[in-house]
């Protein structure tokens, strides 16, 4: 059996060399998408990773500030329990002087006697002094 002639299986195999050159040519464009996607993906990766980073130290940033700010709270809280506190004990020891105040007319005269001084004179005499003396010790204090 004889070879068919070279042109004709030129003619013949010529698409099929086309198809797989062409098939080659899409396959190593493919790769090289591939490729530059595969570095695109690893830098959005790593911007990702950068702005995670700087998200969980600002979270952290603000959780620190949460709690100073709660000790504050806590030590504002404490402060207004004492000054409630001392604002009772004083309102307290108020109404005690406000009723000690009230009641200070309301006295019950214990004794009386009337000593008279000599006219032009700072000195008692004998008879006043005896009578204030006397009145004294009847006196509740």
């Amino acid at each position: 059996m004889d070879a068919p002639p070279r042109s004709t299986c030129e003619n013949t195999t010529a698409p099929i060399q086309a198809k797989v050159d062409q098939v080659g040519e899409q396959g190593n464009r493919t790769a090289a998408a591939t490729e530059e996607n595969k570095k695109e993906i690893k830098a959005v990766d790593e911007r990702a990773e950068s702005e995670i980073s700087a998200a969980k130290e600002r979270a952290m940033t603000a959780d620190n500030h949460a709690g100073e700010a709660m000790n504050k709270a806590n030590e504002a809280a404490t402060a207004a329990a004492d000054a409630r506190t001392k604002a009772e004990s004083n309102t307290t020891e108020i109404a005690s002087i406000r009723t000690i105040v009230a009641n200070i007319d309301d006295y019950k005269p214990a004794a009386e006697t009337t000593v008279n001084f000599a006219f032009n004179k700072d000195k008692l005499t004998d008879e006043a002094q005896a009578a204030l003396t006397s009145w004294l010790p009847t006196a509740e204090i």
